[in-house]
């Protein structure tokens, strides 16, 4: 795998084994990315289904101020932060081998910038992931959900609003922000 933009373009890294991460496409991220823009500058960055932690590493090239990166798979997560050291943001990516959903709860407070969420898509955990980051996400902030293209993101979850969807294949990017009140 590698970084396609940012001040670590092009630097490699290593994918999991096996076929239980789903790696975002380079033409995904690229769009994605395009997207986010400059959001990123000084961001704070939650990784709920971190993988590869591809889209966290990514982020930071572009000049996200730090990662926490979540993955169940304590080898995956061993993995991500070997990654980290050898790409150089060790010190930016807090890496927590445990199951976002239970996890979540401890970051409370609204201090990321940028939610990337990525859940198994079969597992059907796309709306209770959003509800649980809501109170994770700072004012301003955008929830980036991946999910199948054929499959429907929620318009809404709880004061959360879908702000924008893009389709790249077979999979789609939702994005939601919080509702402008009255």
């Amino acid at each position: 795998m590698r970084i396609i933009g940012g001040s670590l373009r092009s630097r490699k890294f290593e994918a999991p084994p096996g076929i239980s991460t789903r790696p975002t496409s380079d033409r995904a991220k690229v769009a994605l990315f395009n997207i986010l823009g400059g959001r990123l500058a000084g961001a704070r960055v939650l990784d709920g289904f971190a993988g590869s932690g591809a889209l966290s590493f990514e982020a930071l090239s572009r000049g996200a101020q730090s990662a926490v990166l979540f993955e169940a798979d304590a080898k995956t997560a061993a993995l991500i932060r070997w990654n980290a050291e050898a790409l150089g943001v060790a010190g930016q990516a807090d890496v927590r081998s445990m199951d976002f959903l239970a996890g979540s709860a401890a970051l409370a407070g609204g201090e990321f910038d940028v939610v990337f969420l990525d859940p198994p898509y079969a597992a059907g955990l796309l709306e209770r992931a959003i509800a649980v980051s809501e109170s994770a996400l700072a004012p301003g902030g955008v929830i980036v959900a991946e999910h199948g293209a054929e499959q429907e993101a929620p318009l809404a979850v709880g004061s959360l609003v879908q702000s924008d969807s893009r389709k790249y294949g077979a999979v789609a990017f939702s994005f939601y922000t919080r509702q402008a009140n009255g």
